[in-house]
């Protein structure tokens, strides 16, 4: 530590041009920043079901590439609303990046005699009333059941499958939809949205993106007012304010440059490791303007300032980074790729402030004005000292009513706390108010649900080369079981198909369908049937529901699947990304709770460390536990669960929150590590420390708040308890941790 501070005290410019060249290195790696949006990567892992799911993608075509639209009228079958609609359908399958499309001009009769099944809408009948005759055959086709049409004839959906599901090739695509949409229906009656996950993805990638420069930018003008409010220097809020800026350069440059991007996990990360050092950086500017006004000479007030907050810098970095570590024990890559990006920027940010802002007030101090302002005397952080004294001497006045009534609403809300269920839902991840996710929900109101919840079931022996009477039949009994129980417009498979080729007899379509499905594009092909023909699967279609929801409902499916066909073959399985979704969400989020305990021992411990005191590290924890089981009762009892955002906030947060208990025992701990600590020693110590405690924590919670101009609710949430956490935690220090302290104190008076 000596040899550091004589370094950024003798060589301040070398220091700063240094910092300089490490920012324009930092600037080329944000022009390098990459941006996913998390759909795919957020569940990768090594879990049972994510692996199921990937064998599924090998021999199934899934609905993630495939996009919807609506089209809606006062009446469809009016002539130049159908006539435009059909033409819209046909232009639709020429388009560049469109592999398929599905509609109720893709319906057909049943099959002649000679096997010929002629389409519903033939091309050469123009009779208006022939087309009108025909809509209304369509709304009553078995494989219709009001889901690419509904019954009042003013809502039909269009089901597109892309090429590809590239951003890039989303937004191409949809760009030609809108405009052949525009183009065909100008003039008409009729409306139409878009929507579908392709077009989802999009929207949050671009929400990542203008997040970076609204968020970071807001957090960073923020901070700088507060420093304003509290230093009442314009000079001494640039001293403080620059390093956290510069940590922020750095960390996105890392982030560029590492190629660990940024996600929905990590797009809140760049602000809080601005208002992490923010925070320490006015510890530091408030502790050298301290000693300055007092008389101190510079580079001593420096030095002075150094030793004694740098090592609390370095040790609430330190608990910090324990945070982030924690989440090294999830079994999501993207989780883990957080927790990298969340250590090395710890690390960036305890660097960029305690090299940057003692060479800085070395080098500025030069300048009258600047000298000036650090000799000035301190203003009052929010309240008088006086304000603060008397409040220390009554919390100091009364620890064992304090400590116990704190004790009590801890354990009173850890129990409840324990008792949250993991809860994920898709609707956290976009913009509610986005035009893609307002139209899926209007399709699900007016149509069909868009979501499904699959089935696979196994064709057993012999159907490797084609479908079976067999492998048809035993698919029909788990149809038919699900249909009775969730209804015929919710549940799609071939059997559907087979009911309407062969009434009497379905099993028999088996050759038919065979036939037909070989015709197909394997984008339709493989929709319902494996590639390597080893299974069927069935559709049960279903709304947005969160995690628990869809657990119950496959345990409800799985259990009428195996009831179903209990024939000794291998067992049908609920399958498909919102089965997947919701079981590795429930087991990861289930591991945010390991992470926040495995974060809470190791802050335990190396506070006891540091302090030579065990008992210390447990009462130094005690004020942190509370915020945080508060935060998890009230999740709780609101009925949220825990979800990412508030698994990933109580565990982050938990490790920013401990920064504050540190730099209080940081005054304290001569005395704590010799044993002898008293009743004044606490009152001093807390008298020094309570009111940049109080404004850091304003400072924190203020440049998080920049999170809330964020459209993605997963960032605004986590801002938010975020928040919640820091301004319990600092009751937690301002009260709980003196009572503590001072039982303590009565302890050691007592030997």
């Amino acid at each position: 530590m000596e040899r550091l501070i004589a370094a950024m005290l003798r060589m301040p410019v070398t220091v700063i041009a240094g910092a300089v060249a490490l920012s324009l290195v930092s600037l080329a790696g944000i022009g390098r920043l990459g941006f996913d949006d998390g759909f795919r990567t957020a569940f990768a892992s090594e879990t049972p079901a994510y692996q199921a799911y990937v064998r599924e993608r090998r021999i199934f075509t899934l609905s993630e590439s495939e996009i919807a639209i609506r089209v809606s009228a006062d009446d469809l079958a009016e002539p130049a609303v159908l006539d435009a609609a059909e033409r819209f359908v046909l232009e639709l399958g020429t388009l560049p990046g469109i592999a398929g499309v599905a509609s109720i001009f893709s319906l057909r009769h049943r099959p002649d005699g000679n096997g010929v099944a002629a389409p519903i809408f033939a091309p050469d009948r123009a009779d208006p009333g022939e087309r009108r005759a025909a809509l209304e055959a369509a709304i009553v086709h078995p494989l219709n059941a009001g889901r690419l049409i509904s019954a009042d004839r003013r809502h039909m959906l269009v089901l597109v499958r892309l090429a590809e599901d590239s951003v890039g090739s989303v937004t191409r695509a949809t760009a030609a939809v809108r405009a052949l949409v525009a183009r065909t229906f100008e003039g008409t009656k009729a409306g139409f949205g878009i929507t579908g996950i392709p077009l989802l993805r999009g929207e949050v990638l671009s929400t990542i993106v203008r997040d970076q420069t609204v968020v970071n930018f807001a957090g960073a003008i923020i901070g700088f007012l507060l420093c304003l409010l509290m230093f009442r220097s314009v000079v001494l809020s640039l001293v403080a304010g620059l390093p956290a800026v510069v940590a922020l350069v750095w960390a996105l440059g890392f982030l560029g440059h590492s190629g660990i991007g940024v996600t929905t996990l990590t797009n809140a990360l760049p602000v809080l490791i601005l208002v992490i050092a923010f925070s320490d950086s006015m510890h530091l500017t408030y502790e050298i303007r301290r000693r300055m006004a007092s008389g101190g000479e510079v580079l001593e007030s420096i030095a002075g300032a150094v030793r004694l907050a740098g090592p609390a810098c370095v040790m609430t970095s330190l608990t910090t980074a324990l945070a982030f570590a924690s989440l090294l024990l999830s079994s999501s890559a993207l989780v883990r790729g957080l927790a990298a990006a969340g250590l090395y920027s710890v690390a960036i940010a305890l660097v960029a402030v305690i090299i940057l802002n003692p060479a800085m007030v070395a080098l500025l101090a030069r300048v009258p004005l600047v000298r000036r302002a650090l000799c000035a005397p301190s203003p009052p952080l929010l309240f008088p000292a006086r304000t603060w004294a008397l409040a220390i001497a009554w919390i100091l006045g009364r620890p064992r009513m304090i400590a116990a009534g704190s004790a009590a609403v801890t354990l009173v809300a850890t129990g409840l706390y324990w008792q949250i269920e993991p809860r994920h839902s898709f609707v956290e991840s976009v913009d509610a108010n986005s035009r893609a996710y307002r139209e899926m929900v209007a399709i699900e109101r007016t149509l069909a649900p868009l979501s499904s919840i699959d089935v696979i079931v196994p064709t057993g022996p012999g159907a490797g080369a084609g479908i079976t009477a067999a492998a048809l039949e035993r698919l029909g009994r788990v149809h038919s079981a699900l249909e009775a129980d969730f209804g015929a417009k919710h549940v799609v498979s071939l059997w559907s198909a087979a009911r309407w080729l062969r009434p009497d007899e379905p099993s028999a379509a088996a050759g038919e369908i065979d036939a037909l499905m070989a015709r197909a594009p394997s984008t339709v092909d493989n929709t319902f049937i494996a590639a390597d023909r080893s299974a069927l699967k069935i559709r049960i279609l279903t709304g947005e529901i969160d995690s628990p929801a869809v657990l119950r409902r496959m345990a409800q499916i799985r259990g009428i699947a195996h009831a179903a066909v209990n024939d000794g073959l291998p067992r049908p399985e609920p399958a498909g990304q919102l089965a997947m979704v919701a079981a590795v969400s429930s087991v990861m989020i289930a591991d945010l709770n390991d992470s926040f305990l495995a974060a809470v021992v190791a802050s335990g411990l190396v506070i006891a460390l540091w302090c030579r005191s065990m008992l210390v590290g447990l009462l130094a924890l005690l004020p942190n536990v509370f915020p945080i089981a508060i935060a998890g009762a009230w999740l709780e009892v609101s009925g949220h669960g825990l979800q990412f955002a508030s698994g990933l906030a109580l565990t982050i947060a938990f490790g920013i929150a401990v920064d504050d208990t540190i730099h209080a025992l940081n005054r304290l701990r001569p005395q704590l590590r010799a044993g002898t600590v008293a009743l004044p020693d606490i009152r001093a110590a807390f008298g020094e420390v309570s009111p940049v405690l109080a404004a850091t924590t304003v400072v924190i919670c203020l440049g998080i708040a920049s999170t809330l101009a964020s459209a993605l609710p997963t960032i605004v949430f986590f801002g938010a308890l975020s928040i919640a956490v820091f301004v319990l935690a600092l009751a937690g220090d301002l009260v709980m941790l003196p009572a503590l302290l001072a039982l303590l104190a009565r302890r050691v008076a007592a030997k």
